[in-house]
């Protein structure tokens, strides 16, 4: 995951978002090591309000390529804003955050690989669409995509962002384009592809996570309560985790 920071290709091209994800893992166990993570909202404004002259000021491609969380922050710290809606945080501070979030997205345009290959313009619509998608989700309008088609995606969707380019675009492809055309390949690669990620995630993933949660439920009980509940918990409102803060 960290090859980037030390100028090595990654072995697909998606993977380059992996690098992105992990520095925020750090940062958010950063937040968790100095138990500051009830404040999370109050971090993730001030480091929202430092980007402008970041970006305005100081924008250096070094730094997009060493630390790209920078280029990408506010989608991340949107998401946080998000899932404190969903989980029953209704407060209009939130929302204005959130659209701040998009105009700091919006004028990072410059910094972000989207811009090799898209217009400023695309970029803003597809930045529109996915805003638009979680408010509506995080609000319940988004309940009637929920079906076995959309479930079985979401089930796969992760074994299939890591197999896809490699296989579609170096292997499938270039064997059926010249067969087939390029619509009936693509289709072909697709399918293909949708199915090697079905059998990663039922014979890997699926029994990876069943053995993690195996081993979770013999671990030391932490104030009685099991490691796993507590990680997995879902809090409901900000107090909640001030609460899990002095329990």
């Amino acid at each position: 995951m960290f090859q980037q920071a030390f100028n090595v290709y990654d072995l697909d091209g998606t993977y380059w978002t992996l690098y992105v994800e992990i520095l925020f893992y750090l940062f958010m166990l950063g937040i968790y090591c100095i138990k500051k993570l009830h404040k999370i909202v109050l971090i993730g404004s001030i480091c929202l309000l430092l980007l402008p002259f970041y970006s305005i000021l100081y924008a250096h491609p070094s730094i997009s390529h060493k630390v790209p969380l920078v280029n990408h922050f506010p989608l991340f710290f949107a998401g946080i804003l998000f899932y404190h809606i969903y989980n029953g945080v209704q407060n209009y501070l939130y929302y204005m955050l959130i659209l701040f979030c998009f105009i700091m997205q919006c004028t990072l345009y410059d910094d972000v690989r989207s811009s090799n290959v898209i217009s400023f313009y695309q970029y803003i619509a597809m930045l529109v669409l996915y805003f638009t998608v979680f408010l509506l989700f995080v609000n319940g309008r988004l309940n009637f995509i929920a079906n076995k088609v959309t479930l079985f995606l979401g089930k796969v969707s992760y074994a299939l962002y890591a197999v896809h380019e490699f296989l579609s675009l170096m292997i499938l492809m270039p064997f059926f384009e010249p067969k087939f055309g390029f619509w009936p390949a693509a289709l072909l690669s697709f399918l293909i592809s949708l199915g090697v990620a079905y059998l990663i995630t039922q014979h890997v993933e699926a029994r990876a996570v069943k053995f993690i949660k195996a081993k979770s439920r013999k671990r030391q009980q932490i104030q009685g309560v099991p490691l796993i509940n507590i990680v997995l918990q879902k809090p409901t409102s900000t107090s909640d985790f001030q609460n899990k803060k002095h329990s």
